[in-house]
């Protein structure tokens, strides 16, 4: 009996040997400075976030320290990116969605999601290629703007406690995350009504494609932005008696093709359709190919188009006057 313990030791020591390494997640800090319309810095905002790849050292709500920064420091994920293999290859992954509030503002939202990785060479004349996370600090300035800013109606008329103006706010801070990632911002005023035309603005931010022409940049504009936006609009805004149309306006600028130092013109790319129709988008019931055919987007504003370069005239030679036949 006592013969085997050598043999019951060597087991338990390879199996030490081949266990996972305990892996010590570097910190990574997060700082935001929370601004007003005028670029003053607001004190009394809070942050509150909700973790999707590892977590935060307290929390889940942050407050401003003395400097009127909101500071956070995060405990990334860590996941072995090469399984089985000798060398150790880790990827430490911070991400969080954030909601920034302050009393008498509109709340803003955000999502974060950094990546970094470890590598560990088991060679140890391979030892230069190791590598360290990036735990560099990472910061953004929020903009937070008062409920006045948004709607560019006359608050007498709709106030701000009103059905429309209560229904365009829930909007705007459900699709604000999705507007970003799409490509679009909100801009401000963001709202308008004209007649019984709902008019929401954005200032399109994706990146441009080589050929700045008018076609491509609205095919971009409507394709990847304009049409989910559509969508996610025709679900969560509800029916408003005063809203007939619904009118998405993507504001965005071109630069002149025969003019390559010219300075761009602003150019906006619209999308409209009854509130209707959107809706019905929304639910499923009309296809976006079938809604895209009967309310195409347009483009106005822009440079004019280029002037194509005068052809020379080709003009044949004009025949002469008949000539009479040669005297003998």
């Amino acid at each position: 009996m006592f013969r085997r313990f050598p043999v019951l030791f060597l087991c338990l020591a390879a199996l030490c040997l081949t266990a996972p390494f305990a892996w010590a997640a570097p910190k990574q800090e997060f700082y935001f400075r929370v601004l007003d319309s005028h670029d003053r810095l607001i004190k009394d905002a809070r942050m509150e976030v909700t973790p999707l790849a590892g977590k935060p050292e307290g929390g889940p709500g942050f407050s401003m320290d003395k400097d009127g920064v909101i500071r956070l420091w995060w405990l990334p994920r860590g996941q072995e990116a090469i399984p089985g293999a000798s060398d150790q290859v880790i990827r430490w992954t911070s991400a969080f969605h954030w909601r920034i509030s302050a009393p008498g503002f509109l709340a803003a939202v955000g999502t974060i999601n950094r990546q970094s990785t470890t590598r560990t060479m088991s060679d140890p004349l391979l030892a230069k290629l190791n590598q360290d996370p990036d735990t560099v600090a990472h910061g953004e300035n929020v903009l937070l703007r008062r409920p006045e800013e948004m709607f560019a109606w006359d608050p007498k008329a709709h106030p701000p406690s009103g059905p429309l103006s209560q229904a365009c706010g829930k909007l705007h801070l459900k699709e604000a995350r999705v507007a970003r990632r799409l490509g679009a911002s909100f801009a401000w005023p963001a709202f308008d009504l004209k007649g019984d035309t709902l008019e929401i603005h954005f200032d399109w931010v994706g990146a441009p494609w080589g050929n700045q022409a008018q076609a491509p940049l609205t095919g971009k504009v409507a394709l990847l932005t304009g049409l989910p936006l559509m969508i996610a609009v025709g679900q969560d805004l509800p029916p408003l008696p005063q809203v007939k149309n619904l009118r998405l306006v993507f504001h965005s600028s071109i630069s002149p093709p025969d003019d390559p130092y010219a300075m761009p013109t602003p150019a906006q790319v619209i999308m409209q359709a009854p509130l209707s129709e959107v809706r019905r988008l929304g639910q499923g019931e009309t296809g976006a190919r079938e809604f895209m055919a009967a309310h195409p987007p347009r483009m106005e504003g822009g440079p004019p188009p280029a002037k194509k370069p005068a052809r020379e005239a080709q003009t044949a030679p004009k025949p002469g006057p008949p000539q009479g036949k040669k005297q003998p």
